[in-house]
């Protein structure tokens, strides 16, 4: 295969990786959103039973007084069952967010194992007149790896999915370590720099 074949793969690759970012962040806007409703559902509860505790200490009528106790206990109940739902929700929810970075990870490693093969080819190939785009197209497969790495890593330890500073995510696919170096172009630019003095004998106007 040669580099540019394989190029149109990675970039193929990279589009399915930023696919698999957008399922984690859409999960975690659904997180947001049920958490948000729970927070609600339990503040108007919490405030009827301090209005029915209000009614219970002011009314005259027994009959009232009798009403407002029975909607305290019953409300207090209603408040403990949502209390365990927000629970259960929660811990669904990372489940969820758990499965969709399990299916982004596993995009990420073949990502990963395509970019190494890739940038040999392209290294291999560069001449004084590529490395310049070379370094760009790599930089663009690169850098988009690489921040989709971190943004999921980061959106794992910010809902508790994962401790911070936690070594690797281990799912269903080959466990990911969560501290490796990015991906770079560093050889592609130690390339061009040995290409300076040629560029500069040959290809740069006297002035």
């Amino acid at each position: 295969m040669n580099s540019q074949t394989a190029m149109k793969d990675m970039q193929e690759k990279v589009q399915e990786l930023l696919t698999a970012k957008d399922a984690v962040e859409a999960t975690v806007d659904n997180m947001e959103e049920q958490k948000e409703q729970g927070k609600k559902a339990l503040q108007e509860m919490q405030e009827d039973l301090q209005q029915a505790q209000e009614t219970k200490e002011t009314a005259t009528d027994v009959t009232e007084v009798k009403e407002a106790v029975k909607a305290i206990n019953q409300l207090n109940e209603d408040i403990e069952l949502q209390e365990s739902v927000n629970v259960a929700m929660n811990n669904k929810g990372k489940q969820e967010l758990f499965n969709v970075s399990d299916e982004f990870y596993q995009v990420f490693n073949q990502a990963k194992m395509m970019y190494s093969p890739l940038y040999k080819s392209v290294i291999a190939e560069a001449s004084i007149n590529s490395v310049d785009e070379d370094i760009e197209k790599m930089n663009a497969v690169a850098n988009p790896i690489n921040v989709t790495f971190g943004s999921v890593k980061n959106i794992l330890e910010d809902k508790g999915v994962i401790d911070r500073g936690q070594n690797q995510f281990k799912a269903s696919g080959k466990p990911v370590h969560l501290k490796q170096r990015g991906l770079d172009t560093a050889d592609l630019k130690e390339l061009k720099h040995s290409f300076r003095p040629l560029i500069d004998k040959y290809f740069t106007t006297a002035r």
